[in-house]
């Protein structure tokens, strides 16, 4: 995750203690530089973040455009988009390994907005479960054909 030159490495989530705000402890680095340790305890407090040298709060703060909001510190903001954007992209690997393993096995189908799927059963192929989701709904689309 990459914001202005901005990353966290070593994320350490733990949903289990996420209540109001995602508990979680990181580095932040600029570039490839360590310039802080980060943290939320989850309770729906601020993200905390101590810089390794005090003369970075100043450098490293000013970097990030001021909030338009007087309730929100930029900074502290910028960590949380970071962290975000790091957690929905490990859930997009996570959902993309399930959906290749099981759409190999498994027929998926959309019909009217809604998707469904079905399982071959009793020796029948995958093909032939798609023919007969296509004769029972003429409207499906099925979305892991090939």
């Amino acid at each position: 995750m990459n914001t202005l030159g901005f990353s966290l490495k070593k994320i350490k989530h733990v949903p289990e203690m996420s209540e109001e705000t995602e508990c979680f402890v990181a580095e932040l680095y600029h570039g490839k530089k360590l310039i802080a340790y980060v943290q939320n305890q989850g309770f729906g407090g601020p993200t905390d973040y101590r810089f390794v040298k005090p003369e970075y709060h100043k450098t490293y703060t000013e970097m990030v455009p001021p909030s338009e909001s007087k309730y929100i510190n930029s900074f502290e903001d910028m960590i949380d988009d970071l962290l975000f954007k790091h957690l929905q992209d490990k859930e997009i690997k996570r959902i993309n390994k399930w959906v290749a393993k099981y759409s190999k096995t498994h027929v998926v189908f959309t019909k009217d907005g809604t998707t469904y799927e079905a399982t071959p059963l009793f020796g029948n192929s995958k093909q032939a479960v798609i023919e007969a989701v296509l004769r029972n709904n003429p409207n499906a689309t099925i979305m892991n054909q090939a």
